[in-house]
C-alpha cells in the first residue's frame, strides 16, 4: 500500500494510483486506530514531494514507533515515480 505523507493539498492535486492520504503532522502523530488499519498490509510505502524525502522518512519512523515493521520510503517520491513514467491520479 502506497501513503502519501504530503498535506491533502497535494495529494488532492495528483497522487499515486491507489496511495491513501497519510499527511505527516510532528503535532499530531499516527493514532493507535490508524496504525492498527495500517497493520493488514503486508508492506506500507511512504512516498512526499520533499527534498530528500524527508516527510515521508519522518512518516515511516512515526509508524515504525506506532508499531508497524514492513515500512519502506519511496525514494525520489512523487517526482521520481513520473521522471519513471508513472502516472498520477486524481
Amino acid at each position: 500500500m502506497f501513503a502519501d505523507a504530503r498535506p491533502i493539498e497535494d495529494y488532492r492535486a495528483g497522487h499515486l494510483p491507489g496511495a491513501r492520504s497519510l499527511p505527516y503532522s510532528f503535532v499530531q502523530p499516527i493514532t493507535a486506530a490508524t496504525a492498527a488499519r495500517l497493520k493488514k498490509y503486508e508492506l506500507v510505502v511512504v512516498y512526499c514531494d520533499s527534498p530528500d524525502d524527508r516527510m515521508a522518512s519522518l512518516q515511516a519512523a512515526q509508524l515504525k514507533q506506532a508499531g508497524l515493521d514492513r515500512i519502506q520510503v519511496l525514494r525520489g517520491g512523487v517526482e521520481g515515480y513520473r521522471r519513471a513514467g508513472g502516472q498520477l491520479e486524481r
